[in-house]
């Protein structure tokens, strides 16, 4: 893809994290996208079908990202099998932080729940398949079941404001929990 194509998509989807930060996405029309966006609407519809399609785009992409710094950083764990992780937790507080109005933004919105519930079952089927646990074990699944959602809510309530720690002192502190935790 161009630039001039990938510099009209990060418009479109700035613009309408904007949007969304005011509206629910149920009240954002394509024209109004484009309008505030100063683009014709064909131009929208090049890239994408309707405003659901825009909203799955920039859910998948940030779930991509996630499963990328995942699939890098958590081998390094197992690897080690010293359940150090505060690099990957490290790596996950960073993209939040650098896309914090993205994620605030999703967590506000309806859909919210099932994004979370994507991103918790897609680590605990890594940590899972990683680790090379034994699918029918009860005992592991409830552990890391219980482990990830944990995680997950967390970094939630860290991204939304309700903790008030650094960065480095989460991930610390992630870790230690998780080291309490592992199977």
């Amino acid at each position: 893809m161009d630039r001039r194509s990938l510099k009209t998509q990060r418009l479109i989807k700035d613009t309408f994290l904007q949007l969304l930060q005011q509206k629910p996405l149920q009240k954002i029309a394509v024209s109004e996208i484009t309008q505030i966006a100063n683009i014709g609407r064909g131009t929208f519809y090049v890239h994408y079908s309707d405003v659901d399609d825009l909203y799955d785009q920039i859910i998948n992409e940030a779930i991509g990202n996630l499963t990328k710094l995942f699939d890098q950083k958590y081998p390094a764990v197992v690897k080690k099998d010293n359940d150090d992780f505060v690099a990957l937790f490290r790596a996950v507080t960073q993209y939040l932080t650098a896309n914090a109005t993205l994620f605030k933004v999703l967590l506000q919105n309806q859909k919210s729940g099932k994004v979370m519930q994507q991103i918790k079952e897609l680590f605990a089927q890594r940590v899972m398949a990683e680790r090379q646990f034994d699918p029918n074990d009860s005992t592991i699944q409830v552990t890391v079941a219980f482990t990830t959602a944990g995680a997950i809510g967390v970094l939630t309530d860290w991204l939304t404001g309700n903790l008030a720690v650094s960065a480095d002192q989460l991930a610390q502190i992630i870790d230690t929990l998780l080291a309490k935790f592992s199977p």
